[in-house]
């Protein structure tokens, strides 16, 4: 059975054409909400998408990533005119794909046509990929080439490379030299800092990357034989992605108030890099209260702020509500996403976050991998 067939997804009767108007009006506020947090996952912020929506104009409500109707008509309303034939429906997918459209979503009410124009699921199946598939929805990759490609092309470390819209998810842009070139950057500045405070990365500890992403990072710390390297993300997407393709280390996913499957005082080394510059406020006290407990005695927190860099970016109220020493948080609804942007004014962080552990340094630009200032904690021994 071909993995695009929506058979072996819906288990229930066949959901043709002609229950297609009962469908929208009736359409399920809880699906909705289901494919609106796959997306969220899977499609990097502000891309376009089009959507094989039934004319429901809610499964175009997608967190500022644009999304465009399928079929549709001038003007980008939905088009009541369905393609005669999967001609024409691959013509008109690739009119959309010229225009910008870098995914597909099928949501579970139009499964349907994947096998009503059998050669338009061949199409996509033929020349694109699956970003993610659920019993509510399939994403296509619309851009980018199919699953072997990523799978057998590795990168100057030896390790296979993410797809790119998950290497966008983690650094906002979908070149692999970059990415590469950025985590190596980024666990070569870790062992410096480490060093300058007279720990080796090597006998520190097991080390935690909180906000691993698709392992941008921690995919440097292959050669610390014998040492325990855990990574976790709020992403499953891009733990799923870490676990298959990163087995020296161990992954985990954690809601944004995490809560880790960690034993206490249990890490030598714990860093999360560029990760409270995109959680609202309300979450830091969580992170640095879980971080803490995980934390040996004696052990390091490494946490990079937006607090000297990138500035020039707010707007005059913000810098006033920043130098008066708040924090300041853009999309906090996107809290977790690279739409969330957050800074943190120096008493911030060394009269809010610093509370139960010492600070150690507070180092202004020097996270160059990610353009964000590091401040490294002490937990007191």
């Amino acid at each position: 059975m071909s993995r695009w067939s929506y058979s072996s997804l819906l288990r229930s009767k066949r959901l043709d054409p002609t229950h297609r108007a009962k469908v929208i009006r009736d359409a399920d506020p809880a699906l909705v909400r289901r494919i609106q947090s796959v997306v969220r996952f899977a499609v990097p912020w502000r891309d376009t998408i089009a959507v094989i929506s039934g004319g429901n104009d809610e499964l175009l409500d997608l967190e500022d990533r644009p999304a465009w109707h399928f079929p549709a008509a001038p003007g980008g309303l939905h088009s009541e005119h369905q393609p005669s034939d999967s001609a024409e429906a691959i013509a008109h997918l690739e009119s959309l794909r010229t225009k910008g459209a870098r995914f597909l979503l099928v949501p579970k009410t139009e499964f349907w046509w994947l096998d009503h124009y059998g050669d338009f699921q061949r199409h996509l199946e033929s020349n694109y990929r699956i970003a993610a598939r659920t019993d509510d929805c399939i994403i296509v990759a619309l851009r980018w080439p199919s699953d072997a490609d990523f799978r057998n092309t590795g990168a100057p470390d030896g390790l296979p490379l993410p797809p790119p819209e998950l290497i966008r998810l983690t650094v906002a842009n979908e070149d692999s030299e970059q990415f590469c070139r950025s985590g190596a950057s980024g666990a070569e500045w870790i062992e410096a800092l480490l060093r300058q405070h007279s720990f080796d990365i090597s006998s520190v500890g097991p080390i935690l990357d909180f906000g691993c992403g698709c392992g941008r990072v921690v995919r440097h710390w292959k050669q610390l034989d014998g040492v325990r390297i855990v990574g976790a993300d709020y992403n499953p997407y891009l733990v799923d992605w870490c676990r298959v393709h990163l087995p020296f280390a161990e992954f985990q996913r954690t809601p944004l108030a995490p809560t880790l499957n960690l034993d206490d005082e249990s890490f030598g080394l714990v860093y999360a890099i560029s990760v409270l510059t995109h959680l609202d406020e309300e979450y830091h006290a969580a992170c640095m209260a879980e971080l803490s407990r995980i934390l040996r005695r004696g052990g390091l927190l490494l946490l990079t702020v937006h607090t000297s860099m990138r500035l020039e970016r707010m707007t005059p109220s913000e810098r006033a509500l920043f130098d008066a020493g708040k924090i300041v948080v853009r999309r906090a609804q996107q809290s977790g996403s690279n739409a969330c942007t957050t800074f943190h004014p120096e008493p911030y962080v060394r009269n809010v976050l610093a509370k139960e552990l010492e600070l150690r340094d507070f180092v202004f630009g020097g996270a160059p991998d990610v353009q964000q200032d590091c401040v490294l904690f002490q937990k007191p021994a």
